[in-house]
């Protein structure tokens, strides 16, 4: 599970890792030298076009677009929100297109941070079936409702 600049690494990983079952990349970019992407170039404000130049040219070869089509077997989760502030709808559109099924991609009315439990649930209920594991929600609503909500 990679969150943020660790869903972006976890893109990239992805292709060249084969003991991983699963992945679950929760706001990543494509690549952390889009600066056609109106969001990292907000971040780069202040840099000359030659501290760009040198940035991307190190970051380029690593981008997630890159690597994240060679998942597979491994299977995907892609999750983005709707009110992320750092990932923008087309960085999360070219980051979807780029991996490769097994994939899924689910958007929540969310920020980056993630904190709807739906987006929660999913990613466990998602783990869970990629792994073979339970069901988790016995425990989650044992863990919501406390020690009386067991059976």
């Amino acid at each position: 599970v990679g969150h943020s600049y660790d869903a972006t690494l976890g893109g990239t990983l992805a292709g060249v890792e084969r003991r991983v079952k699963a992945y679950v990349l929760m706001g990543g970019l494509p690549s952390l030298a889009d600066f056609d992407d109106p969001l990292m170039g907000a971040f780069f404000r202040g840099t000359t076009d030659e501290q760009r130049k040198k940035y991307a040219e190190a970051m380029e070869p690593i981008a997630a677009v890159h690597f994240l089509g060679q998942a597979p077997p491994a299977a995907v989760l892609l999750q983005f929100a709707r009110h992320d502030r750092f990932i923008s709808p087309r960085a999360a559109d070219k980051l979807e297109r780029a991996a490769s099924e097994p994939k899924q991609t689910r958007w929540y009315f969310d920020s980056h941070e993630f904190a709807d439990p739906e987006a929660l649930r999913d990613r466990l209920q998602w783990l869970c079936s990629q792994l073979g594991l339970p069901d988790p929600r016995p425990l989650l609503r044992e863990k919501v409702a406390g020690p009386s909500a067991r059976p």
